[in-house]
Formats: structure tokens, C-alpha cells, sequence
């Protein structure tokens, strides 16, 4: 059995979750932080998107 996933970060600024939830995604890792001070700016629009695409 295989899961597939995608791993995002903020360099990937604009996914399209439901294109990729049609494509067999079902999870995915996004990246929140780096170090002490680095902070995505993505996470928040992806965490509620992914979950809208049902990811």
C-alpha cells in the first residue's frame, strides 16, 4: 500500500489544493518555521485551504 503526499514550503506560494486533492493527494507536510525567527508566511492561507480540498 502506498499514501501519497506533497511537501510545501514558502517558496511554493500559490497551490492549487483542490487540483492536487484531485490528484490522489490525501496529505501533506507544510513547513511552519526554520530556526528561532523564521516564521512561514503560507502556512495559514495552505492550512485552510488544505483543509477546504479535504487534505
Amino acid at each position: 500500500m502506498s499514501i501519497r503526499s506533497r511537501d510545501v514550503s514558502d517558496y511554493q506560494s500559490n497551490v492549487k489544493w483542490q487540483t492536487v486533492a484531485r490528484g490522489g493527494i490525501v496529505f501533506s507536510l507544510v513547513k511552519s518555521t526554520a530556526g528561532a525567527t523564521l516564521v512561514s508566511q503560507t502556512l495559514a492561507r495552505n492550512w485552510v485551504t488544505m483543509k477546504v480540498a479535504g487534505i
